[in-house]
């Protein structure tokens, strides 16, 4: 089954920017970009063992994951992730295209697993790309690959 669901958003430029360079773009994980995880739950790893529920227990001790929790809302990156961001492991192979040149629209494309950022997040990515280069008016599209669908995705300003 697939899962990569990819994201493009479709940008305009203010007419006053002179040309930018979006290669800093490339690749980079927007979500984490915007939103970092918080350093202390990036050694934390989920377990898919339903018995085992986190991998590191042994090695951290029960108090620290409970502190985590109490501190983070989550006591692993995985789940906080999946909470502030809507989306599993946060966006990757991003890719930034200028439509035509001159101030023309720009297309940011990127996969997430399993589907897309929340609207809040992408609300987070476009205030990024507005505050960063200038970008706005933002079209957000995404592509569905379970039933090969696409459709616009709703985020409020």
């Amino acid at each position: 089954m697939p899962n990569h669901y990819t994201v493009i958003g479709i940008f305009g430029q203010q007419d006053d920017c002179d040309e930018i360079d979006f290669s800093s773009l490339s690749g980079v994980d927007l979500c984490a970009l915007v939103s970092p995880v918080p350093r202390e739950l990036t050694y934390s790893v989920c377990s898919t063992t339903p018995h085992m529920r986190y991998d590191d227990d042994t090695q951290r001790g029960l108090a620290e994951l409970t502190e985590f929790k109490r501190k983070y809302g989550h006591s692993n990156a995985l789940e906080w992730q999946r909470d502030n961001w809507g989306t599993k492991w946060g966006t990757y192979r991003t890719k930034v295209h200028q439509l035509q040149s001159d101030g023309s629209p720009i297309m940011i494309e990127f996969v997430c697993a399993w589907n897309p950022p929340s609207s809040e997040m992408l609300r987070k990515i476009e205030s990024y790309l507005y505050k960063t280069y200038k970008l706005q008016s933002a079209t957000w599209i995404g592509h569905e690959p379970y039933n090969n669908t696409t459709k616009v995705l709703e985020h409020s300003k």
